[in-house]
């Protein structure tokens, strides 16, 4: 009776030291690794091309007699280059650019009574701004403004004369514009731009013009190329 007590004692150990040994060769549970997101990071220089069609007024006064009240319409498109640069903060970016085109603007007044006819053809046009935009992974949602200049020749046709006067008129401009980060580094935009260009004297011989303040609206499609990296690890 002793032996066999002592048999199945022995047996029993034999069998909790085994299964000790199998649950020690058991492969430990780990968690998973943390899920890493790719964010968008909007610091950097960036170039790029754009081009877009421009409307507005202008208006004009003959110098020393009463104001004229002649307004017309000028229209036309644009196409130049941009180059700037970003800073993220957050979700916030902050920015500067500068743009250069050339514009097809243009208009006239279409044959003032008297034989007189003042027409309006831009030649270049571009700003300085400054830009704050917020950003949404790819996505920048933007408001632009700043300095903006625009360069014009300026018509005049009496009877007998026919005189052309180039000058570069100064003013302001704002606008609000979204941008989309695709394929790395590429980025589109669309926007929108106002701007208006104080009065300016133009002299032509015998007399004088008063150009009034110009007024345009601009709608503008572009593609850019952002120096740096594109993305950010975000856990």
């Amino acid at each position: 009776m002793k032996k066999i007590v002592m048999g199945t004692a022995g047996l029993l150990a034999l069998g909790l030291a085994t299964s000790a040994n199998a649950a020690d060769m058991r492969p430990a549970y780990k968690a998973p690794p943390p899920v890493v997101e790719a964010v968008y990071n909007w610091t950097g220089f960036y170039v790029g091309a754009h081009a877009g069609y421009t409307w507005g007024t202008t208006g004009y006064d003959l110098v020393g007699g009463p104001p004229s009240g002649t307004d017309f319409d000028v229209k036309g498109g644009l196409v130049g280059g941009h180059a700037g640069f970003n800073w993220q903060t957050g979700v916030f970016v902050l920015g500067i650019e500068g743009d250069i085109d050339w514009t097809g603007l243009s208009g006239d007044d279409n044959g003032f009574p008297g034989g007189q006819l003042d027409k309006l053809d831009g030649r270049w046009q571009g700003s300085i701004r400054g830009r704050v935009g917020y950003a949404a992974n790819n996505w920048l949602f933007y408001a632009t403004a700043g300095w903006a200049f625009l360069n014009v020749d300026y018509n005049k046709v009496v009877p007998g004369i026919n005189q052309t006067v180039n000058d570069t008129l100064n003013g302001w401009t704002a606008g609000l514009g979204v941008e989309y980060a695709f394929w790395g580094n590429l980025i589109g935009r669309a926007e929108y731009r106002y701007a208006s260009y104080g009065g300016e004297r133009f002299l032509f011989t015998g007399f004088d013009r008063d150009l009034r303040r110009t007024e345009t609206h601009s709608a503008i499609l572009g593609i850019s190329y952002k120096f740096g990296g594109p993305v950010v690890a975000r856990y």
